[in-house]
């Protein structure tokens, strides 16, 4: 009885050292590689303003399947080789939020044709374009006027050519706050119909859920809140906050998604309002913003 346990083992053990010396030898396919440190917007200045972004991501695919999400900078392996097309599209983190990245709907792929060689490694920098159906409802870049309207608190709000202050081109929009003015509340001058009726007009802000957003420039050394000023049926000039926005000391860009907020409520225009208030921990505060946009998608 004992000699055979033994011989069970024994076979035991060469059948596992058969399989593992089968694993070891398995010979395991080698990706190519594509390196992308950063992705680009190009524009036509005049009809959809600033170019500069802040593309954090891209969905990538190899023809039609897909191969991942990839943070930017990135090292994107592929297991395939010989002629490919390689599918890119653009991300964002909305509201300037890591755990909230999308794609960037009103953005059109970018595309590259490539020879894929294992091992290989090929630089490219993607450049996406505004979609054809992606509608531009409001351009604010502060060149020849503020565009804003003070609602509450006296704070000085003007635009400025201070170097340092302006983010693109010659002009910017700011507001100070000090212990004489500790508060300010500004609101968009311009009112942007939403749709109303099932009948979907090209300038109505849409409310069956496409992406709809505000992109801005943006720094602050206070708290900002970012809200809407909505008109509806018995209730006018309501003020709806979207969300707070920290600190920022250097420009930042932000996306702000607000299909939600139009499909859920049923209103019929909105106009952006920016808030803040003076901490007790400052003397005072500047707010500055720079290439206010709000775009929805056409179809």
């Amino acid at each position: 009885m004992k000699i055979k346990c033994q011989l069970i083992y024994c076979i035991f053990f060469l059948y596992l050292g058969f399989v593992s010396c089968n694993n070891f030898n398995k010979i395991e396919p080698i990706p190519a590689f594509i390196n992308i440190d950063t992705a680009y917007v190009a524009t036509i200045f005049d009809e959809q303003g600033t170019a500069a972004q802040h593309l954090t991501n891209v969905w990538v695919y190899d023809g039609s399947e897909p191969l991942g999400t990839y943070q930017l900078p990135a090292k994107i392996p592929i297991l395939n080789e010989g002629e490919a097309t390689i599918i890119l599209q653009a991300g964002i983190k909305q509201n300037n939020r890591s755990d909230n990245r999308a794609i960037y709907e009103v953005l059109s792929n970018d595309s590259l044709k490539i020879n894929l060689v294992p091992g290989e490694n090929v630089n490219y920098q993607p450049v996406f374009k505004y979609k054809q159906s992606a509608f531009f409802d409001l351009i604010y870049d502060f060149e020849l006027a503020n565009n804003f309207v003070n609602i509450a608190g006296n704070a000085n709000l003007q635009t400025t050519s201070t170097e340092g202050l302006v983010f693109e081109g010659d002009r910017s929009l700011t507001v100070v706050l000090n212990e004489l003015n500790p508060s300010f509340k500004i609101v968009s001058a311009d009112r942007l119909l939403v749709q109303v009726s099932s009948a979907f007009v090209i300038t109505e802000l849409p409310v069956d859920g496409r992406k709809t957003y505000i992109e801005m420039h943006y720094k602050n050394d206070a708290i900002l809140t970012v809200g809407l000023v909505t008109n509806s049926l018995g209730l006018p000039n309501f003020s709806s906050e979207i969300l707070k926005i920290g600190p920022k000391k250097e420009w930042s860009k932000i996306y702000i998604p607000l299909n939600n907020v139009l499909t859920m409520n049923n209103i019929n225009d909105i106009r952006i309002y920016f808030e803040a208030t003076l901490p007790e921990t400052l003397e005072s505060a500047r707010f500055s913003w720079d290439n206010i946009k709000i775009i929805h998608e056409l179809n």
